[in-house]
C-alpha cells in the first residue's frame, strides 16, 4: 500500500499502474477471465518471471488484482481483475486512444495495429462481463 503524498491525483495512478508491464498486466486481466502466471507470461514476451512475479505482487497489495488458489490437488493460482482495476478499464482505453492517434509522431506507425480487432466505439478494449459497454 501506498502511504504519502501526490502532488495531482494522476500521480496515484502512474505510480500505480507506471512502468512497461503494469497496465499490460492489467490489460490482460481485464479481458474477463481469471489468468495463471505462465499464461500472463506467455501474453507478454519479453517479461521474466522475476519481473512479472514482482509485478503481480506489487498489483495485489494495491488492490488491482486478486489472487487465489484454485480448487484440487493442483492448487493452481489465478490472478483476476478487482473492482478498482475494472474502474482502470477507461483510463487504459484513452491512454491506449492517445497513443494510436500520435504514435506516428514518435515514430512508431505500428501502434494502429497494436491490437487487431480494436475498433472505437464498437467492442471497447477493456470492457469486460463484469463492466457495461460505453
Amino acid at each position: 500500500m501506498i502511504l504519502r503524498q501526490f502532488t495531482w491525483p494522476g500521480d496515484l495512478t502512474m505510480t500505480l499502474i507506471g512502468g512497461k508491464w503494469k497496465p499490460l498486466i492489467i490489460y490482460h486481466l481485464l479481458q474477463g477471465q481469471n489468468r495463471r502466471f505462465n499464461e500472463l507470461k506467455s501474453l507478454m514476451p519479453g517479461i521474466s518471471a522475476k519481473m512479472l512475479a514482482k509485478h503481480l505482487r506489487e498489483l495485489e497489495l494495491d488492490g488491482l488484482l486478486s489472487r487465489t488458489k484454485g480448487e484440487g490437488k493442483s492448487g493452481r493460482i489465478f490472478y483476476s481483475p478487482t473492482e478498482r482495476s475494472l474502474a482502470m478499464g477507461p483510463v487504459l482505453d484513452a491512454m491506449y486512444q492517445w497513443a494510436k492517434q500520435n504514435g506516428n509522431a514518435y515514430g512508431d506507425p505500428s501502434l494502429s495495429h497494436a491490437y487487431p480487432g480494436f475498433e472505437p466505439g464498437a467492442n471497447r478494449l477493456f470492457t469486460t462481463a463484469n463492466s457495461p459497454a460505453p
